[in-house]
């Protein structure tokens, strides 16, 4: 079976304009992921000075899940994890 490569590109009709968004993208990831590193380094920070899980949520505005993950991550997770980008996710 033949193998199938697609390729696309969306054009808004104003080179300017697509030619800053990849960037734009591209930037908003590295935020997003320092965000999340330094909200992994506070949360463990917190809890490890008695917050329970649950206020350490509140107080990052995350939820309980996502508090108790982040409070257990060491620097070298987070390190070898890529950013991710909500492209391709229907978002």
């Amino acid at each position: 079976m033949p193998e199938l490569v697609l390729d696309y590109r969306y054009d808004t009709g104003n080179p300017d304009l697509d030619a800053t968004a990849p960037e734009v993208r591209r930037q908003a990831d590295e935020h997003a992921a320092t965000v999340t590193a330094r909200t992994s380094e506070v949360a463990g920070q917190l809890v490890a000075r008695g917050l329970s899980v649950r206020d350490v949520a509140a107080l990052l505005g995350i939820s309980p899940q996502r508090a108790f993950l982040s409070s257990r991550r060491t620097p070298a997770d987070l390190a070898t994890r890529e950013p991710q980008s909500c492209l391709g996710r229907g978002y």
